[in-house]
């Protein structure tokens, strides 16, 4: 579920125990934002049972509150592990005050930093991550390969990071770890 893929994804950035296992970057402070819902089972994209999602309206909030938070601590990135859709260029004009949220970031210092996606496409890429003042990150293997699942464009990918069997905590449990893939990690 999403507390799993949040609590993984935070442990490969700033998780310091198991030694074994710390993050690229232990050192960090992280700001967690919830923009996460449980939306009910009548909507067609959980299947017939409640799933969760998030709102579009929500991460632009959370986007506004790191705004916010900037003129008040040193925030380098936004890590945005979401999205959907299918773009194959730019989506800059798909949501307009998004895409506004996303360049001003940029133009404080703080980079937003947006998983491709992983629906296999060759040539695009999910939203918000097409937004052209993104930083978009795709997943390679352990022999830097592009791993089959990450969503790939020509000129629309900036970065690639190993994102195939990646250990990290899970919960529940206070030093248990589990193995995901996905262009999250």
């Amino acid at each position: 579920g999403s507390a799993f893929h949040g609590t993984h994804v935070a442990s490969t950035v700033a998780g310091r125990v198991p030694r074994n296992l710390r993050g690229v970057a232990s050192g960090a402070s992280l700001i967690p934002m919830q923009v996460f819902s449980l939306f009910p089972a009548v909507y067609a994209s959980c299947g017939g049972s409640p799933c969760v999602r998030t709102y579009e309206t929500d991460q632009m909030y959370a986007l506004e509150r790191v705004t916010f938070l900037a003129a008040y601590h040193d925030i380098a990135a936004v890590n945005m592990s979401l999205g959907g859709g299918y773009f194959t260029a730019n989506c800059d004009d798909y949501s307009p005050g998004y895409t506004a949220l996303v360049t001003n970031l940029r133009s404080i210092g703080v980079a937003t930093v947006i998983a491709s996606g992983n629906d296999s496409y060759t040539d695009g890429i999910a939203f918000p991550a097409c937004i052209s003042t993104a930083i978009t990150v795709g997943a390679t293997n352990d022999l830097d390969a592009i791993a089959s699942f990450s969503n790939q464009a020509d000129g629309l990918v900036e970065l690639m990071a190993p994102g195939v069997g990646i250990e990290a905590a899970t919960i529940p449990g206070r030093r248990a770890t589990e193995e995901s893939s996905g262009t999250s990690m």
